[in-house]
């Protein structure tokens, strides 16, 4: 596979970047509960297609990871790590010649005392040049990965509590 560097952003790309997908979930697991999910490795459980997943230190603002997808590869760098309330990177390098720039950003809040967790998960983003005519498409791909993204979040951590509360 061909490697494309994008541009790097930082968390502010979250205002300034051109285009935005977002979708929101409430889960009946506490925020520190969810922020463990996404910093955990357990995301080839719950995210859909992806198929291997290798963390480079540290684990936090500044770390890498390296991600394999169904059908793509990709970089990226952890831009906020704030347990229970944010958790975002950018993604670096990326075998999808489309993208010029992404943002991928978790915000955490309390709810119900903080015993659930609304999670919105916003991806920021810009295509290159050539595929801007093909945005409608993308945006549509986004929206379907970034709705499942939080139902299978959802259907993950409310399994595990399930398991936790059997447990205990």
């Amino acid at each position: 596979m061909r490697w494309f560097t994008l541009d790097r952003v930082d968390l502010d790309y979250g205002r300034t970047g051109p285009h935005r997908v977002c979708h929101a979930a409430v889960l009946d697991v506490p925020p520190a509960r969810v922020f463990e999910v996404l910093t955990g490795d357990g995301w080839l459980e719950w995210f859909p297609d992806m198929r291997q997943i290798e963390w480079s230190p540290p684990r936090g603002v500044g770390g890498t990871r390296h991600v394999r997808l169904g059908h793509s590869e990709a970089r990226e760098r952890f831009l906020a790590w704030e347990p229970a309330t944010r958790f975002a990177f950018s993604v670096e390098r990326s075998t999808v010649r489309a993208l010029k720039a992404i943002l991928v950003d978790f915000r955490l809040t309390p709810i119900a005392d903080g015993r659930r967790a609304r999670v919105d998960l916003c991806w920021h983003y810009e295509l290159r040049g050539a595929w801007r005519p093909l945005h409608f498409l993308v945006r549509r791909r986004f929206r379907v990965i970034v709705e499942a993204a939080l139902a299978g979040l959802e259907k993950f951590v409310n399994a595990r509590s399930v398991d936790r509360d059997m447990a205990g």
